[in-house]
């Protein structure tokens, strides 16, 4: 699979959940989940006159209804040059917990991330794909994680339509804390990227209903551990 280039996008957008009414996500590359063209993201990047840099994620369906059941999942692997630890992050979002209005923008209940211990790449207590995860939000919120609660909203329209907002603020070279994740640059190599929208009958059980991308070669068991390889991710590049 070719990677996907994330373009440059001219306006941040405004972080209140809303992807397919706002016409700046119209800069974004858009990518569909799953055949029936329902449910899809967008990924887009933009730095800031302040010299901050972000990139943008946006999904949106129309056939995965809002309960506490449904997830967001989004893995990213930056592979750094040799001699550098290479990182991992699985990030799950729980957009809703409950009913809402159309025309809600909440900030989502409950976003859990786990990270790969840099410099090892073994399974361990913090392991991208253990049980547990490494840090649950809100609970878990500190001064640099913060921007993943602060800067994750959701948005309801009506039915099963509903969308994601998330701004991820870039590393500095060398800077692999939680207070962002570090992205190679513009022209710099590859890195992985997996995507998914699916429901569970229950938390943490197994997916009656998922979207992913690139499309899963095995079932949906237990969503906290049964995320793809690495290896079969899709590659995304800038």
């Amino acid at each position: 699979m070719a990677p996907i280039m994330v373009p440059v996008m001219p306006t941040a957008p405004y972080i209140d959940g809303k992807v397919p009414t706002e016409p700046i996500w119209g800069n974004a590359l858009q990518v569909f989940l799953g055949t029936n063209k329902k449910s899809y993201f967008r990924i887009g990047c933009k730095t800031e006159p302040t010299g901050e840099e972000f990139v943008y994620l946006g999904f949106f369906t129309n056939e995965i209804q809002p309960t506490m059941n449904c997830r967001v999942v989004v893995g990213i692997q930056t592979i750094d040059p040799p001699a550098v630890p290479s990182c991992a992050w699985k990030i799950h979002v729980s957009p809703f917990d409950q009913s809402v209005p159309p025309g809600t923008s909440i900030t989502p209940p409950l976003i859990e991330y786990w990270r790969n211990p840099p410099g090892t790449g073994v399974p361990g207590p913090t392991d991208w794909n253990h049980t547990n995860p490494t840090v649950s939000l809100p609970a878990g919120k500190n001064l640099n994680n913060a921007w993943l609660i602060d800067y994750s909203r959701s948005w309801y329209y009506a039915g099963a339509i509903w969308s994601m907002e998330m701004r991820i603020p870039v590393n500095a070279a060398g800077d692999y804390s939680d207070k962002g994740i570090w992205f190679p640059p513009a022209g710099g190599p590859n890195w992985s990227l997996y995507v998914n929208i699916l429901s569970t009958p229950s938390a943490g059980g197994p997916g009656n209903v998922q979207r992913p991308w690139p499309a899963s070669p095995l079932p949906m068991g237990a969503i906290n551990t049964s995320t793809p390889d690495q290896a079969d991710w899709g590659l995304a590049s800038f």
